[in-house]
């Protein structure tokens, strides 16, 4: 989720999403454009984790990597300097690169 000036200032992931939906006894659809219509802009902002964790280009893989198992997420954004995002990486992501890697 993003400010008016295009800052992260939460995340929301599709696990929140279903856990939020099931506890609701609703029937779970699994499409994200059905969980996300099935919200509203309020609740979102109730669900969203505001603590995000994020990355910057210039971070160091392995450092962005144990933030990532440390915060216990699969996927992080990647920022720039005035918070607005870039990218996402996941772990698969990072597992690939590993795989490329030499040595």
């Amino acid at each position: 989720m993003v400010d008016a000036e295009g800052r992260l200032i939460g995340t929301l992931s599709l696990g929140v999403l279903i856990r939020h939906l099931t506890a609701a006894r609703r029937r779970p659809v699994f499409h994200v454009r059905s969980l996300l219509s099935s919200l509203t802009s309020a609740q979102v902002i109730d669900l969203m984790d505001k603590h995000v964790l994020y990355a910057q280009p210039e971070d160091d893989l392995q450092e962005v990597l144990d933030r990532m198992i440390r915060g216990n997420i699969k996927e992080i954004p990647v920022v720039d300097e005035d918070r607005r995002p870039l990218a996402v990486v996941s772990l698969l992501d990072l597992w690939r690169l590993a795989g490329d890697s030499p040595g």
